[in-house]
């Protein structure tokens, strides 16, 4: 089933992202996000009550059912095109979990695990990429735990074996088609390659090193929980701290050449005026989302922004959640018409005009 919600003052009021201006805009409810597509223009995850969601500029909000036999159901990542979604629904009576390959306008396409045929289904959709054609994420295999795995059919491939002992481990992020993945394993992030080449790239001293996003080439990933990025040419990075000396969280997207970070804090002990969503370029360096808006003349009065949720492929677009000036959390959305430095820290430029959303009261 298929519920569509939509928000009319939110829906006029977005032509102004078509004009290259800055812009910011509170969408009027909270939900986890889990990817945005492209251009900007469609965004997928789920509902508090896990009902999986889709928002599209200018289009709303729609609500999608689980499939028949399960009772919830996620989202997890959108392709470049908004089309196609990766996800997995659980809660059914006989307590599988299935990860799927959906398709807006036809349906959900159920994924197989690595365990034997007519046993309870266990496996999850963490990602999808850029052009629609791979799922990734867990597979069970036996009774100890599951296995990095790709899908381009209904069938998965098991991307990398962990070493004997050792726990399972799992896809978290790819290029754009699949060819590259990431895979956590044994508390560290390794590229996996078509071919089968298997990196390590958080270093052993850093354990938790959890990877988030992978650039399009697959030669840039980053992550968290102490916010960081990796390159083939440079390696391992930790991003610099803010101006005020806290350090950022958690990457959680990326633009398509891993030039743009941004992410946050996950909604734990949130607190009104504590900022966390971040926005990162070499040049700029680690700046909270809130100030690079502010630096453009927009109105952020009452907002505390905690989270950039996805980025569109140049950067530019994002949504992510915070406190609005009532103190509830609500989901957001802006523009950015290119990055801006700390002031009096790099070369200013120029602005490209201001666009400035106030909530319908």
């Amino acid at each position: 089933m298929v519920r569509v919600i939509t928000a009319a003052c939110v829906l006029t009021t977005l032509s102004g992202v078509a004009f290259g201006q800055a812009f910011f805009q509170g969408l009027e409810r909270h939900d986890t996000l889990a990817g945005l597509s492209a251009d900007g223009g469609t965004a997928v995850g789920w509902t508090s009550q896990y009902q999986a969601l889709i928002w599209r500029r200018g289009g709303g909000w729609e609500e999608f059912s689980a499939p028949a036999g399960f009772q919830r159901v996620k989202f997890t990542g959108v392709s470049a095109d908004g089309r196609y979604a990766s996800g997995h629904a659980w809660g059914g009576t006989n307590g599988m979990q299935q990860a799927f390959r959906f398709e807006y306008g036809v349906g959900f396409q159920m994924l197989d695990d690595l365990g034997p045929p007519g046993d309870r289904v266990n496996a999850s959709g963490d990602g999808i990429s850029r052009d629609g054609s791979t799922v990734i994420g867990l597979a069970r295999i036996d009774g100890v735990g599951g296995r990095a795995v790709r899908w381009r059919s209904t069938t998965p491939e098991i991307l990398h074996e962990p070493p004997a002992g050792a726990a399972g481990n799992s896809s978290w992020a790819t290029n754009v088609d699949g060819s590259k993945v990431v895979v956590f394993q044994s508390l560290h992030s390794h590229v996996w390659e078509e071919g089968g080449a298997f990196t390590t790239i958080s270093p052993q001293n850093l354990a938790y090193a959890l990877p988030n996003a992978m650039s399009d080439d697959g030669s840039v990933v980053a992550g968290g929980s102490y916010a960081w990025r990796w390159t083939a040419v440079e390696g391992f990075q930790r991003l610099p701290e803010f101006n005020d000396g806290r350090g950022a969280w958690l990457v959680e997207d990326m633009n398509a050449e891993g030039t743009i970070l941004a992410g946050g804090r996950l909604p734990t002990n949130v607190r009104a005026g504590v900022h966390d969503a971040f926005y990162w370029t070499e040049a700029t360096g680690t700046r909270y989302v809130h100030e690079v808006l502010q630096d453009y003349g927009v109105d952020m009065t009452g907002w505390t922004l905690t989270r950039v949720q996805g980025l569109s492929a140049d950067g530019k677009t994002l949504i992510g959640e915070g406190l609005n000036p009532q103190g509830r959390l609500e989901t957001w959305y802006a523009f950015i018409p290119q990055p801006l430095p700390a002031p009096g820290v790099v070369g200013v430029f120029g602005l490209a005009g201001v666009v400035v959303m106030r909530r319908r009261r």
